[in-house]
């Protein structure tokens, strides 16, 4: 099992215009890292959004079958979660540098 040393945990509700610029941002992080999508009971096209990245072996998208929240959301990305540490992401959010997690890592 490859080493994962940060979990990105992204809660998204019908955030289909916005979810791709916050994982492209993530996967150019400079860490070994996971990226944990968690559909928040979505009514747009996420799905569609979200297919170029399915075949990704670094991510992973759980499904709320209505939506749970915000919390309940990231706590639920948070228990599928297999790296040493937990960063958050909203789906209309994104990093700024490639070295954004790792800065975080080293303070």
């Amino acid at each position: 099992m490859k080493h994962v040393e940060v979990s990105v945990i992204i809660p998204v509700h019908n955030g289909a215009d916005y979810i791709a610029q916050a994982i492209d941002s993530a996967l150019i992080q400079d860490v070994p890292l996971e990226i944990i999508i968690v559909d928040d009971g979505s009514t747009d096209c996420l799905a569609e959004a979200l297919s170029p990245y399915m075949e990704r072996s670094e991510i992973t998208v759980l499904h709320n079958r209505h939506n749970i929240g915000v919390a309940e959301s990231r706590n639920r990305g948070v228990r599928q979660a297999r790296g040493e540490y937990i960063a958050f992401l909203d789906a209309d959010d994104y990093y700024r540098q490639e070295d954004a997690l790792r800065q975080m890592i080293d303070c």
